[in-house]
């Protein structure tokens, strides 16, 4: 819960909304996302700039998600 409030007040800081060109006063929060540890993921996971990805939402928290990966391990 603390990474989540961490998180989330840095995405309501009003710097970050100018330095996207975002009016704070009009836009939607901007969307946040935890990465943690997960060895049960797949072992890939990409991004692209053309298709946002789907993401669990966190319960309780408005434009909140959460994503585990799995990390190297090594043998």
């Amino acid at each position: 819960m603390n990474d989540a409030r961490e998180v989330c007040g840095y995405a309501r800081l009003s710097n970050i909304y100018k330095r996207l060109g975002l009016d704070e006063e009009t836009t939607l929060p901007i969307k946040c996302l935890i990465i943690y540890p997960d060895q049960e993921q797949e072992e890939s996971f990409t991004f692209t700039r053309y298709k946002e990805p789907i993401f669990d939402k966190v319960a309780g928290y408005v434009r909140l998600y959460k994503c585990g990966i799995r990390l190297p391990v090594i043998r």
